[in-house]
C-alpha cells in the first residue's frame, strides 16, 4: 500500500492506493491503472471521482453553495439540489419537485431513474444549438443536470406551446436526457420510426442552427415536432416529447405512440407523494476510501491504409436545408417517409 496526493479543483486529497493482496478498512474503489504509473493513477483517481461527486469537478462550486435541499420523490428516492447563485423561493424548489416526481412516478421501469442531482447555477451561459440562453444541461453518466438562472425567470408557457411553466418544462427535459438517453432500445425504437422525420444530410453537407451548432441530422418536418426546439437534434425531440406528453401538450401521434410503449405508463389517478428538506449549506465532507488498481486494457490498433483526403463540408442554413430538399436541389438524401 501506498499514499498518494492528488490535487482535484481547489482541493489536496491524500488517497490510500492499495496493492496485490493488500487489505483495507475502509471502502474499496476499483480504477484502471498501471500502480507502477504514478501519473495514471492520478488521473484515474481523479476521473473517478469527478464522475461521482460532481462538487470535485473544476468548473462548478468556486464557493460555498447560498442553498442545498434535499427532494425526495418516493420512500428512499431522494435528488440532492444545490443552488450556486442567488437564492431561489422554498415555491419554485416545490415546483422542480413534484416535476421530478410525476417524470419518476409514470416510468414503467422504475430502473431508468438515474438523476441524483442537481445544480442551479450562478451565471447564464449562451446555448450554441438556437442562439439564446440555455435553461439547462445535463451528464448522463454522472446522474446530474444543470438549471441556469433564465429557466427561473422565464414567465411564458413552456417554449410559448406547452400547458406548463419553464421551470417544469425545463426539469422534464433534462431529467429525459439523464434518464433515457442511456436506453438503447427507447433511442433505436425512435431513430427507427421515419414518421418523425429525421435523416442525415446530404453526402458532404452540414446544416448550422440558429446558434452557430453544426449538424449532419436534420428533421424536414419540423412542423410536426412538439416545439420548435425538439427540431435541433433527435436527443431534444425526445425530450421535448415527454414534455408533452406529462403535461398533455400536442404530440404527434407515433411520438406518443413510442414514449408510451417503451417508457411511460398512459396515464394515472395516483398523485405523487413528494417532499422538500432544507439541508446545511456546506458541502458534506468526502468519505474515507481506497483505491485498487486493476490492470488497463491494451488497445489493438489495425492498419486501415492511407485515409482518404478530407473535403470541405457544403454547411447551410438549416432553413435553407430544408428549402433545398423540398425544391428537390440537393440530392442523394437517405430514403425517409417523409413527403416533402
Amino acid at each position: 500500500m501506498k499514499t498518494v496526493l492528488v490535487q482535484i479543483g481547489r482541493r489536496t486529497l491524500e488517497v490510500e492506493v492499495l496493492g496485490e493482496g493488500d487489505p483495507s478498512t475502509v471502502q474499496t474503489l476499483e480504477i484502471q491503472a498501471d500502480i507502477e504509473n504514478g501519473l495514471a493513477v492520478k488521473q484515474a483517481i481523479v476521473a473517478y471521482l469527478q464522475r461521482r461527486y460532481w462538487f470535485l469537478k473544476d468548473d462548478v462550486l468556486e464557493e460555498e453553495p447560498s442553498q442545498r435541499f434535499e427532494l425526495e420523490l418516493a420512500s428512499g428516492v431522494s435528488v440532492e439540489l444545490t443552488v450556486l447563485g442567488s437564492e431561489i423561493s422554498i415555491l419554485r424548489i416545490n415546483e422542480i419537485c413534484e416535476a421530478l416526481a410525476q417524470f419518476r412516478m409514470r416510468l414503467r421501469n422504475k430502473d431508468y431513474w438515474k438523476v441524483r442531482s442537481i445544480q442551479v447555477q450562478a451565471e447564464d451561459v449562451p446555448n450554441p444549438k438556437n442562439g439564446q440562453l440555455k435553461r439547462g444541461c445535463e451528464f448522463p453518466m454522472e446522474g446530474r443536470f444543470y438549471l441556469y438562472p433564465t429557466a427561473f425567470h422565464e414567465q411564458d408557457r413552456y417554449r410559448k406551446c406547452l400547458p406548463c411553466s419553464w421551470l417544469q418544462g425545463v426539469t422534464i427535459h433534462e431529467t429525459t436526457h439523464v434518464c433515457l438517453e442511456p436506453v438503447s432500445p427507447f433511442v433505436r425504437a425512435w431513430d427507427a420510426a421515419e414518421e418523425l422525420s429525421w435523416s442525415k444530410t446530404t453526402p458532404g453537407t452540414l446544416v448550422r442552427h440558429p446558434g452557430g451548432f453544426e449538424s449532419r441530422l436534420v428533421n424536414l418536418r419540423p412542423q410536426l415536432c412538439p416545439t420548435p426546439y425538439a427540431a435541433l437534434l433527435p436527443d431534444d425531440d425526445r425530450a421535448e416529447s415527454v414534455v408533452a406528453l406529462l403535461f398533455k401538450g400536442d404530440l404527434h401521434q407515433k411520438r406518443h405512440e413510442i414514449l408510451i410503449s417503451q417508457a411511460f405508463f398512459e396515464r394515472t389517478n395516483e398523485m405523487p407523494r413528494w417532499r422538500v428538506k432544507i439541508l446545511p449549506r456546506q458541502i458534506p465532507k468526502l468519505p474515507h476510501f481506497s483505491f485498487r488498481c486493476l490492470p488497463s486494457s491494451d488497445e489493438l490498433f489495425e492498419a486501415v491504409g492511407i485515409p482518404a483526403p478530407q473535403v470541405e463540408p457544403r454547411i447551410y442554413d438549416v432553413e435553407t436545408y430544408r428549402e433545398l430538399i423540398r425544391c428537390g436541389q440537393l440530392h442523394g438524401q437517405p430514403s425517409t417517409s417523409a413527403s416533402l
